[in-house]
């Protein structure tokens, strides 16, 4: 069984299990930092550096569109004293660990801060106020005092507000720490079990009946990448040339034609497939249906580097994927 808490890591390298830290995706870089997911398993990311002008045009067929650059902090893996990766965090984890920390941490972060600095300006106030008599006081020319105690103050000011900033950082990072540490079992077990509800729901033909041909084609993508036939993406849904999916594997790129459909798939179907995979340069193809296939469609099929792939086999498929 896979560990579900940071205490139950262990460094692969050096071994270590304590004194792991989750560390921060840098986005200083980038003035716009985009992620989406697009696929089953697949999530693409698109950047804009600093200083450099520029649009990011991204969509998701799932919804799920998230600005790294306005997610503060992004942790995006799990690493040891060393330096080491131990655990990369899954995208979903990373954008919900983001979440909590800005509940529970960055919003009550800024308002101690707000606190920190009012308390320290009245402090500083105070003490430049207290400093003024001594320009009356000192046996020496006020002109000369004045100009000498103006740059007293601002060194001790400076100097305090540096000390001041650098204990908060520490501070904010040793709660984000330790509030991640806290909240990424739950949020682990959560993504698990939502993992294996979907992969329940859609060994279960009844479900698949059930579901919009959109949303079929989004089970028919994980049942396939449960079935070992690449890393699924899903195609725009219009004018898509028939690739309702692309898979890639081993570097070569697959499409597949998802329909569902009870009556026959016929051999004019399989052709058209076949004129898609020319269009995008696929190695083969796969025609998935929740009906079932006829004879000279299946014998088709087999000429030409395509796999049919009928109900009862989808849902074979995806039972096989979830034991």
């Amino acid at each position: 069984m896979a560990p579900t808490t940071v205490e139950e890591i262990r460094c692969p390298e050096c071994g270590e299990t304590t004194r792991l830290r989750f560390r921060e995706w840098d986005a200083s870089q980038w003035q716009t930092a985009v992620l989406a997911r697009t696929g089953p398993s697949q999530w693409n990311m698109q950047m804009i550096p600093k200083g450099e002008r520029g649009t990011i045009t991204v969509s998701s067929q799932y919804g799920e569109i998230y600005d790294l650059a306005g997610s503060t902090p992004f942790f995006a893996d799990l690493v040891c004293p060393e330096g080491h990766t131990v655990l990369k965090l899954h995208p979903w984890e990373s954008i919900e660990l983001s979440k909590r920390l800005a509940e529970r941490v960055d919003s009550q972060a800024k308002k101690a801060r707000r606190r920190a600095a009012t308390i320290f300006l009245a402090v500083m106030l105070l003490f430049f106020l207290l400093l003024v008599p001594l320009t009356f006081a000192l046996p020496v020319e006020s002109t000369i005092t004045f100009p000498a105690l103006v740059l007293t103050w601002l060194a001790v000011y400076l100097v305090a507000w540096y000390a001041l900033q650098k204990r908060d950082r520490r501070h904010l990072e040793a709660q984000r720490q330790s509030v991640a540490n806290e909240e990424f079992t739950s949020i682990h077990e959560i993504r698990m079990a939502r993992e294996r509800d979907s992969q329940e729901r859609i060994a279960r033909r009844e479900h698949l009946e059930s579901l919009s041909p959109r949303e079929f084609e989004f089970a028919v993508a994980e049942i396939l990448e449960l079935g070992g036939y690449g890393t699924a993406e899903l195609g725009p849904g219009v004018a898509d040339f028939g690739a309702d999916i692309l898979l890639r594997k081993d570097n070569n790129l697959f499409i597949a034609q998802v329909k569902q459909w009870a009556n026959p798939v016929q051999r004019q179907e399989i052709q058209k497939l076949q004129g898609a995979m020319g269009h995008f340069g696929a190695k083969g193809g796969i025609f998935v249906t929740l009906g079932r296939f006829s004879e000279k469609a299946v014998l088709y099929a087999g000429q030409h580097e395509i796999v049919a792939v009928d109900g009862e086999t989808l849902v074979q498929m995806a039972r096989r994927g979830t034991t």
